[in-house]
């Protein structure tokens, strides 16, 4: 279950993909956009619409540039939506909660701060459970950390602790994970039986 040693990501500091052309300049001569500030827009976007609505055009928009820049900086949708969606597993990793040796208590705290997290983003729960693509493991660079697979990694060493068998640990992992973006989903869709008081 336990990766060989996790990815380490530094939006800042990770040097950008090669792409044709020349980069965009500013009326002063400076660069008039950089890949964590096209990345940053999208983060910002991701947190009040859904994720399905993310675009390199609604990018482009909401900073007021051509499409055609947004590509220059990311390349395609999909490196768009895994490095928003990374951003968010970042979340989900840096609020578990310490592992306490109790794995039931540790896989509950695992659960409650997944959903609680997955919530603040409009859309992921939903997105995950529609689409193979970027569920777990994302696109990144040299240097960079893959958050998905850091989540899984944490949930990795509770089965492992907890005595479970791999198959018992894969087959855990993938209930704990239909349970989170269940929930998640039903409260983005306004499901949730609490949303409809009059029934």
């Amino acid at each position: 279950m336990k990766a060989d040693k996790p990815r380490r990501m530094d939006d800042e500091s990770a040097p950008a993909a090669k792409r044709a052309g020349r980069r965009p300049k500013g009326a002063d001569g400076t660069p008039a956009l950089s890949r964590e500030t096209v990345v940053q827009c999208a983060i910002e976007l991701a947190r009040r619409e859904p994720l399905s609505d993310l675009s390199m055009v609604r990018v482009a928009r909401e900073l007021g540039v051509a499409p055609g820049l947004i590509h220059y900086y990311l390349g395609s949708r999909d490196d768009l939506l895994s490095r928003v969606i990374n951003y968010a597993f970042k979340e989900r990793v840096d609020a578990l909660p310490p592992l306490t040796g109790r794995w039931r208590d540790d896989l509950e705290g695992v659960a409650r701060s997944a959903v609680e997290v997955t919530a603040r983003w409009p859309g992921l729960g939903t997105y995950i459970l529609t689409h193979n693509r970027f569920r777990l493991f994302q696109r990144v660079g040299p240097g960079e950390t893959d958050f998905g697979l850091a989540f899984f990694d944490h949930i990795g060493r509770v089965f492992r602790d907890a005595g479970f068998t791999n198959t018992q640990a894969a087959l855990g992992y993938h209930l704990l994970m239909l349970f989170i973006t269940s929930i998640s989903a039903e409260v983005e869709n306004r499901q949730a039986p609490g949303t409809h008081h009059d029934y």
